[in-house]
């Protein structure tokens, strides 16, 4: 097997160099990476909780769903660590002015047999869990408290915008279910 070299070196010894550099650079003190904060809570634990307190936001963390407008980004997050689905808006502008507020919420529906008609349906669960508060005009990110996961449930997360403190009745978009 041939060495792979840069002109003369061999990669050990430019691996070396820039180590050698980091740690002059450093003060010659090697600093170790910072593990990411251990989700303290998992399934139900989390209902109710928040995902940026608990470790979750970025303990497995992923985007489920997302949307996109010209000033926000809307998102269903899952955290495979914690087993718990949350809603995020991200300010994506840098517009001044006046922001509206942004109601955002995190929706569950359970799959449920029907007595009536005897089949299985999809139900909207009740509990939602939302924040309503406006988010800085020269961009920001706010979520909602989380919803645990139950394997035969779907989830999306929905908003909408209003120059008002009174919760809009309509106009919520949605992303897709999960």
């Amino acid at each position: 097997m041939s060495k792979i070299s840069f002109g003369a070196r061999s990669i050990g010894a430019v691996a070396a160099r820039i180590v050698t550099v980091l740690a002059l650079v450093t003060g010659g003190v090697l600093v170790a990476a910072q593990p990411s904060l251990a989700a303290s809570c998992s399934g139900s634990a989390c209902t109710g909780k928040n995902p940026s307190s608990t470790g979750c936001s970025t303990a497995g963390a992923s985007v489920k769903k997302e949307v996109s407008s010209p000033n926000y980004t809307y998102q269903l997050r899952y955290s495979s660590t914690c087993k718990a689905f949350w809603a995020r808006t991200i300010r994506d502008d840098l517009a001044e002015g006046q922001c509206p507020f942004i109601y955002t919420k995190v929706v569950q529906q359970k799959y449920v047999y029907s007595q009536p008609d005897g089949d299985y349906e999809w139900l909207t669960k009740t509990v939602e869990y939302e924040t309503s508060h406006s988010i800085q005009c020269d961009g920001g990110t706010q979520f909602t408290y989380m919803i645990a996961d139950s394997t035969s449930d779907r989830y999306q997360a929905c908003f909408v915008t209003a120059y008002s403190t009174t919760r809009p009745g309509s106009g919520w978009n949605c992303t897709g279910w999960f």
